[in-house]
């Protein structure tokens, strides 16, 4: 029997170090160039789409689902404003400068793609694979708090980003967890990655500094 749980949780523990720690180590050690960082993201997005398809997800298992929509509104709606504010607070107590263009690709589009990638990734997917290994949900909120945060050290600034990120990471898996909407939490994590890049928090670009 023993040997059976050990089999059963080998099996999550290998889905959640491919996609998650060993393409943030190779990024961070420069063994694959920062500017490869999307097509990393891209391709472990498709890692996890396989392994969702493999062992038939559902959608309301994805948390892409309607019924619970109208409930989630207003967590996510605290958890947005009350980051943005944050966000807001830190920049100016920082001395954080703002981009003086958004016309990038980023803030036309890739800011949508970038947070629906991540929820997609770290809420619909990593958390219930969690949910195999702790029975406690503090376990599963912090675990999956720490690899969200662990993905931005790749960005300058590394020990503030990962706090930040972490800290984040906290209330959207805490939302998440007992909220499991992933079009609202993709919303939220839109809004407040929009603000977080416009003051140059997780950011490589040259108008920052």
């Amino acid at each position: 029997l023993d040997n059976m749980v050990n089999r059963v949780q080998i099996k999550p523990i290998a889905q959640i170090i491919t996609p998650f720690i060993i393409p943030t180590i190779l990024i961070y050690f420069q063994i694959i160039p920062i500017r490869y960082r999307f097509y990393v993201l891209s391709l472990v997005s498709l890692v996890i789409i396989f392994i969702i398809k493999i062992e038939k997800w559902t959608l309301k298992e994805l948390g892409m689902r309607m019924d619970n929509f109208k409930s989630c509104i207003l967590p996510y709606s605290i958890l947005t404003i009350f980051a943005v504010a944050v966000t807001f607070l830190l920049a100016q107590g920082l001395g954080k400068s703002s981009m003086n263009t958004i016309s990038n690709a980023h803030f036309q589009y890739g800011f949508i793609l970038v947070s629906f990638i991540q929820e997609f990734v770290f809420r619909s997917f990593l958390m219930p694979k969690l949910k195999i290994l702790f029975s406690l949900h503090t376990k599963v909120i912090i675990f999956n708090a720490f690899l969200f945060g662990l993905i931005h050290i790749i960005y300058p600034g590394t020990l503030i980003i990962f706090i930040l990120s972490f800290l984040l990471g906290l209330g959207f898996a805490t939302t998440y967890y007992f909220y499991p909407n992933l079009a609202l939490a993709t919303i939220a994590h839109s809004i407040i990655n929009f603000v977080a890049v416009f003051y140059c928090f997780a950011s490589f670009a040259i108008t920052c500094y």
